[in-house]
């Protein structure tokens, strides 16, 4: 994980915001965590630890939207399917998809 400029959440490494992976708490532990066997509560209960408190689960269930493995900004799954089915993006810009799409991941 990349440090952040003092008293920022800026990175003082990074080139550009499209190195946020950088920055997910998810890069210090096991990458195999974020995909575990989804019947498994003790796996995804400790993957979801990981994602409660990162500064970049918004970016993260961005890119994990539509993906059908893993657990992405402390969503299994399951999780994601309901909320694809219960979020409508009809007549939105991909820059409001975006934006609700990581207000979800930091308010849910």
């Amino acid at each position: 994980m990349h440090p952040n400029l003092p008293k920022t959440q800026i990175c003082g490494t990074c080139e550009s915001p499209i190195e946020w992976q950088h920055h997910g708490l998810c890069n210090l532990s096991d990458p195999d965590l974020m995909f575990p066997d989804e019947t498994n509560i003790i796996e995804v209960t400790t993957a979801k630890e990981i994602c409660r408190h990162c500064p970049v689960k918004g970016y993260c269930l961005e890119l994990g939207w539509s993906d059908d493995w893993g657990i992405w900004a402390g969503f299994t799954t399951a999780e994601r399917k309901r909320l694809r089915k219960v979020f409508s993006f009809k007549g939105k810009t991909l820059h409001e998809r975006r934006l609700m799409i990581r207000t979800i991941a930091h308010r849910l």
